[in-house]
Order: structure tokens, then C-alpha cells, then sequence
């Protein structure tokens, strides 16, 4: 598929796409941060993922919810970056590769590294009160434990910093800051989709040859990248279908790949017991969301809409969804740990994970992320 540039007509996102594309970005940040933090805090005294015998389809379904979400980030990710390599060909009149790099650059790098800092201080933290392994700070009675051990490695810190941690064989997220692999995982859809698009505008046989090399290469690094890859392709390519090509061919195959992809995922969800169904499962769901977003999407364009206020207050986490995303986790640990051994109280112990939550938010409502995700990635 080539991208014409004359034939292009989307140049933006007007305020009713924004503000849906933020809204869906902030819920997905939140129910997140609501699965870490009972993560962290519940499941040492109450762990309903924990595999049993006894495991239902609804515990299946409550293990993977988060996971979900995680994949509607990349959904979103795949449109906003479309948008934003049309908006680049549509100033330049041509695609300048260097400029979606850096604009990209600058997009991870600075909450990354602000991120590494705090694990870094975190760290220094815990290893001033003594705390290295789940025996100093556990009290022997829980079922579950969100770290063993709160050591760090300087291969996987400088690994993460160059967003190469899950990506190369050794190289892992710290360990106080799994979700992480997320992160190295998106950059390099974004510099699949560079290569992608820098070629297909070019010969549209060299971007179709570029998106099998570069598919196989990842997949046989780590294969859920490449699941991950085709989530945020899909959507790339299904934004580009929806706003740019004939609308009944574009939803239809919208429909259709979103049906098989409702056929697969029930298929994949009646075999939950099975590890390697389980561990695929978010990715179908994925898949699905980018077939039909972008239809729905283009559907809200032109009708008005008065928000409520608890929507727009959604919409306006997303202003600093990537920032506390990449955050978040590291403090709940070091919440925990310094408080698990002093908390006997099951009030206090609701509390704490409440208290944690509202600080996040407004932590990270000062954070370095200053603009908001749709602005940032629009650039």
C-alpha cells in the first residue's frame, strides 16, 4: 500500500477526536495503575490469579484485564502516529525520516530517563533501610509477593536506557520497574513504522519487503514484540484505510477483521487453562480494537458532543498518562515495602493502596510531561 501524498486528505485531529483519543488513553492509564496497585498491595493477602485448581474463566478474565489496556495503548499509538507521519509529508512535502526520529527521541527519552533517576533514588532508598529481599520487609504470612529480591543490575538500567531491555537476549527491565518492556517495545514500533513508511513512499515493493524482514528480525528477538507490532500496525494501516481510501471497502474490512478477531479470541478464551493461549490472548483482543477504533473514530469526527465533567476530568489524566505510567510502579514497591511489616490494621491496609493512588495523581500532574500525549505525538 503506497501513501500517496497528493491523495491525502487528513492533516489533524479535530477537538472531538482529541479529546475521545484522551479519554480512552486516561482510562487505560488508570485501570493500570488499579491493576499494580493491587498488585502490589492485595495480592499478598488476597490473590485471586494465583493458578488453583478451583481457577474460573471469571479469574481468567480478571488476571488479563489490565493487559487489555495495555494493548489499547498501543492501538492508540499505531492512529496517533499515522497522523503524525501525515502531518510530517503534508509540511515537508515529502516524509523527512529525521524528523519523526528525533520528534520520537524526544518524545521517550525524557520521562525514561527522569524515570531511571527515580528507580535510582528508589533504590538508594531501600538499600539505606537495610531492605535487599522479600525477608526483610515480608511478615510470613503472605501468598504473594510482588519482588523477591529488590537488587538492581547496571546491565538491564543501562539497557532500558537504550531501550533495548526484552528486546536482546540478557537484557531485562529493572527489576523494580517491570512495565518498562513497554516502553522499549513501542520505540521500536516507532522505528518500524519510520522504516516502514520512509520505504512505501518510496517502492511500495521495498516497504512491503521491509515489513517481513523487519517482522521475522523481531520476532525471533522476542515474538511478543512482534505480536505487540501488529497490534500498532494494524491500527497504522486502518487509520490510513478509514481516512484515506473509499469508506464502504475501509469498513468493511474493519467489520471483518474485527469479527474474525471476536472468532479467534473465543476461541483463545476457552482454552484459558493452557499457558500459551493465556500468555496470546491480549494481543487478539489488541488486534480486534485496531480494526474498529479507527471507523469508530472517524464516526465522532463531526458530531458534537458536551462532555461530562467526570469524562473530562478522564481526559485530563491523559496529560500525563506516559509519564506516571512509567513511574508509578517503583513508588508502590517502595510504598510496600516500607510499610508491609508497620501495617497490622485491614483498614489501614485499604487505605495505603487509596493513599498511593492519589499520590500518583498528583505527582505526576507536575511531572515532567508538560503536554498532553495527543499534542506530544501530534508534533
Amino acid at each position: 500500500m503506497v501513501i500517496k501524498t497528493e491523495q491525502l486528505r487528513c492533516t489533524s485531529l479535530n477537538r472531538q477526536e482529541s479529546f475521545w483519543l484522551d479519554v480512552l488513553r486516561g482510562i487505560a492509564f488508570l485501570f493500570i495503575v488499579v491493576a499494580h496497585l493491587q498488585q502490589v498491595f492485595i495480592c499478598p493477602f488476597w490473590c485471586p490469579q494465583l493458578p488453583s485448581p478451583e481457577r474460573h474463566f471469571g479469574w481468567f478474565f480478571y488476571q488479563l484485564f489490565p493487559s487489555f489496556f495495555l494493548m489499547s495503548f498501543f492501538t492508540l499509538s499505531g492512529m496517533l502516529i499515522y497522523f503524525s507521519c501525515i502531518r510530517n509529508i503534508k509540511r515537508y512535502g515529502v516524509f523527512k525520516g529525521i524528523n519523526y526520529f528525533f520528534s520520537r527521541v524526544l518524545r521517550v527519552f525524557p520521562p525514561l530517563v527522569f524515570s531511571l533517576i527515580f528507580l535510582m533514588v528508589i533504590h538508594f532508598i531501600l538499600e539505606f533501610f537495610g531492605f535487599s529481599s522479600k525477608e526483610e520487609f515480608t511478615r510470613g504470612d503472605e501468598i504473594y509477593v510482588v519482588r523477591n529480591t529488590l537488587t538492581y543490575e547496571w546491565k538491564n538500567i543501562v539497557g532500558s536506557l537504550l531501550l533495548l531491555n526484552t528486546m536482546m537476549p540478557g537484557i531485562d527491565s529493572p527489576i523494580l520497574n517491570g512495565p518498562l518492556w513497554s516502553l522499549s517495545h513501542e520505540f521500536w514500533f516507532y522505528m518500524f513504522g519510520l522504516g516502514f513508511v520512509y520505504l512505501v513512499l518510496k517502492n511500495k515493493y521495498a516497504g512491503i519487503i521491509f515489513f517481513f524482514i523487519a517482522f521475522a528480525t523481531g520476532y525471533n528477538l522476542n515474538e511478543f514484540w512482534a505480536y505487540g507490532c501488529l497490534v500498532w500496525f494494524i491500527a497504522f494501516i486502518m487509520t490510513h484505510l478509514i481516512y484515506n481510501s473509499n469508506q464502504r471497502v475501509a469498513n468493511s474490512i474493519a467489520l471483518g477483521g474485527s469479527i474474525l478477531s471476536l472468532i479467534l479470541w473465543i476461541w483463545f478464551a476457552m482454552h484459558y487453562t493452557e499457558s500459551w493461549y493465556e500468555y496470546r490472548i491480549s494481543y487478539i483482543f489488541g488486534i480486534g480494537l485496531s480494526f474498529c477504533l479507527p471507523p469508530i473514530l472517524r464516526f465522532v469526527k463531526d458530531r458534537t458532543f458536551s462532555p461530562p465533567l467526570f469524562l473530562k476530568a478522564i481526559a485530563g489524566v491523559s496529560k500525563f498518562a506516559y509519564t506516571g505510567y512509567v513511574l508509578h510502579f517503583p513508588f508502590f514497591v517502595l510504598v510496600f515495602v516500607l510499610t508491609n511489616k508497620n501495617v497490622d490494621d485491614t483498614v489501614f491496609r485499604f487505605l495505603i493502596p487509596v493513599v498511593s493512588f492519589i499520590i500518583i495523581l498528583k505527582l505526576f500532574k507536575k511531572s515532567p510531561q508538560k503536554r498532553g500525549v495527543i499534542k506530544m505525538l501530534q508534533k
